[in-house]
Protein backbone atom coordinates (compact mmCIF):
# COMPACT_ATOMS: atom_id res chain seq x y z
CA UNK A 1 0.00 0.00 0.00
CA UNK A 2 1.53 3.21 -1.05
CA UNK A 3 1.14 6.69 0.38
CA UNK A 4 3.37 8.87 -0.45
CA UNK A 5 4.15 11.76 1.84
CA UNK A 6 7.04 14.24 -0.32
CA UNK A 7 10.02 13.82 -2.26
CA UNK A 8 10.24 10.97 -4.74
CA UNK A 9 7.39 9.03 -3.02
CA UNK A 10 4.82 10.41 -5.21
CA UNK A 11 6.72 8.49 -8.46
CA UNK A 12 7.50 5.23 -6.51
CA UNK A 13 3.68 4.89 -5.29
CA UNK A 14 3.11 5.47 -9.28
CA UNK A 15 5.58 2.73 -10.29
CA UNK A 16 3.59 0.49 -7.52
CA UNK A 17 0.66 0.64 -9.33
CA UNK A 18 2.13 1.20 -12.66
CA UNK A 19 4.25 -2.66 -12.18
CA UNK A 20 1.05 -3.90 -10.42
CA UNK A 21 2.51 -4.78 -7.49
CA UNK A 22 -0.01 -2.59 -4.88
CA UNK A 23 -2.49 0.27 -4.50
CA UNK A 24 -1.94 3.75 -3.66
CA UNK A 25 -3.87 5.06 -0.81
CA UNK A 26 -6.17 8.28 -0.81
CA UNK A 27 -4.98 9.98 2.42
CA UNK A 28 -7.41 12.48 4.25
CA UNK A 29 -7.47 16.30 3.36
CA UNK A 30 -4.48 16.25 6.30
CA UNK A 31 -2.20 13.84 4.48
CA UNK A 32 -2.97 11.53 7.31
CA UNK A 33 -3.83 8.03 6.14
CA UNK A 34 -7.19 6.73 7.63
CA UNK A 35 -8.19 3.59 8.70
CA UNK A 36 -10.95 2.72 6.75
CA UNK A 37 -8.73 3.90 3.55
CA UNK A 38 -5.82 1.44 4.86
CA UNK A 39 -8.99 -1.36 5.39
CA UNK A 40 -10.12 -0.98 1.80
CA UNK A 41 -6.61 -1.01 0.21
CA UNK A 42 -5.51 -4.37 2.12
CA UNK A 43 -9.05 -6.00 1.40
CA UNK A 44 -8.05 -5.28 -2.45
CA UNK A 45 -4.58 -6.88 -2.04
CA UNK A 46 -5.64 -9.81 0.26
CA UNK A 47 -8.68 -10.73 -0.87
CA UNK A 48 -10.53 -12.89 -3.32
CA UNK A 49 -11.13 -10.18 -6.07
CA UNK A 50 -9.43 -10.83 -8.79
CA UNK A 51 -7.12 -7.94 -9.02
CA UNK A 52 -5.38 -8.42 -5.61
CA UNK A 53 -4.55 -11.98 -6.89
CA UNK A 54 -3.25 -9.94 -9.97
CA UNK A 55 -0.71 -7.38 -7.69
CA UNK A 56 -0.01 -11.23 -5.78
CA UNK A 57 0.90 -12.69 -8.66
CA UNK A 58 2.87 -9.34 -10.03
CA UNK A 59 4.39 -9.48 -6.93
CA UNK A 60 5.75 -12.79 -6.77
CA UNK A 61 7.33 -12.37 -10.10
CA UNK A 62 8.99 -9.00 -9.33
CA UNK A 63 10.44 -11.02 -6.41
CA UNK A 64 11.83 -13.53 -8.46
CA UNK A 65 13.50 -11.29 -10.90
CA UNK A 66 15.36 -9.28 -8.18
CA UNK A 67 16.03 -12.71 -6.14
CA UNK A 68 18.08 -13.94 -9.49
CA UNK A 69 19.60 -10.19 -9.76
CA UNK A 70 21.12 -10.23 -6.64
CA UNK A 71 21.82 -13.75 -6.57
CA UNK A 72 25.76 -14.90 -7.03
CA UNK A 73 26.52 -14.37 -10.19
CA UNK A 74 23.56 -12.13 -11.16
CA UNK A 75 22.87 -8.47 -12.84
CA UNK A 76 23.49 -6.50 -9.84
CA UNK A 77 26.74 -7.62 -8.74
CA UNK A 78 27.65 -7.77 -12.95
CA UNK A 79 26.78 -3.99 -12.90
CA UNK A 80 27.80 -2.83 -9.96
CA UNK A 81 31.49 -4.44 -11.19
CA UNK A 82 30.94 -3.06 -14.53
CA UNK A 83 30.10 0.78 -12.47
CA UNK A 84 33.61 0.09 -9.83
CA UNK A 85 35.87 -0.77 -13.07
CA UNK A 86 34.47 2.96 -14.97
CA UNK A 87 35.62 4.58 -12.06
CA UNK A 88 38.78 2.92 -11.71
CA UNK A 89 39.55 3.18 -15.05
CA UNK A 90 38.60 7.22 -15.00
CA UNK A 91 41.37 8.04 -12.34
Amino acid sequence: VAVPQWSDQDRNACLVVQWGIGVRAAPGADRVLEAEELARCLEIIMGDMEEGAAIRASSAAWKAKLQEAIAHGGSSGHNLGTFVDQFANDA
